[in-house]
């Protein structure tokens, strides 16, 4: 948040910028202005830069940004929108995870150079005998970094647009039945303990019903 104050002795404004170097807090300030509209507009710009990755020089002085690699990008996006706050120790480490898939796979790339083909690459190789949950949930993070990335305006178009979820790991959905044995078992145990769950229980191994059918 900016801080725009008029200087007793100059009769003119300034501005004071505060932002974070290393998770420190510091400012920077400019004098001169001749209104405080012109101190606010220079502020705004300036905070506006810094929101959308810019260093304080770049934002400060309008330097032209430097093209960023895509997984420091990526690291800085989980550390602001997904790992500050209440989060869990396990979803923290599974961001922590997934930053390191990013950094192995892409490298040094630069944002501006990542291409659908080589994104899709990556998802395949996530999908390489991994659940289809675990690559939609790796494609809805790096999904919505891209979207931030295009939004703020340091790439055109989303190369994570379109792609497509495939996986090897299909799992299991095989319908389990008890052996004669084990309902008998069963059986015996209803009879022994009688209670409404039990009965309902009773009910439903008696007839065969599934439990969609029980309910209904």
């Amino acid at each position: 948040m900016a801080s725009i104050k008029k200087d007793k002795k100059t009769k003119k404004w300034y501005c004071r910028v505060s932002y974070q170097v290393d998770g420190k807090n510091k400012t920077k300030a400019k004098k001169g202005f001749r209104t405080k509209k012109e101190a606010e507009l220079f502020a705004s710009k300036v905070e506006d830069r810094l929101f959308k990755g810019q260093s304080i020089d770049e934002a400060w002085y309008g330097k032209k940004p430097k093209e960023q690699i895509f997984a420091n990008y990526f690291e800085k996006w989980c550390e602001t929108y997904r790992m500050s706050g209440n989060i869990s120790l396990s979803t923290y480490n599974k961001y922590i995870a997934e930053i390191k898939r990013v950094r192995e796979f892409f490298g040094d790339e630069e944002l501006t150079k990542i291409t659908l083909q080589e994104y899709q690459e990556f998802l395949n190789k996530r999908g390489n005998g991994r659940s289809q949950d675990s690559v939609r949930k790796t494609h809805g993070r790096l999904n919505a970094c891209f979207k931030r990335a295009q939004y703020d305006g340091l790439i055109v178009s989303n190369p994570a647009f379109d792609a497509k979820i495939n996986y090897t790991n299909v799992g299991s959905h095989r319908v389990k039945y008890y052996t004669e044995a084990e309902a008998k078992t069963l059986f015996k145990l209803f009879k022994k303990e009688i209670n409404i769950k039990n009965v309902f229980l009773y009910i439903a191994l008696s007839t065969g019903l599934r439990l969609g059918e029980f309910m209904a």
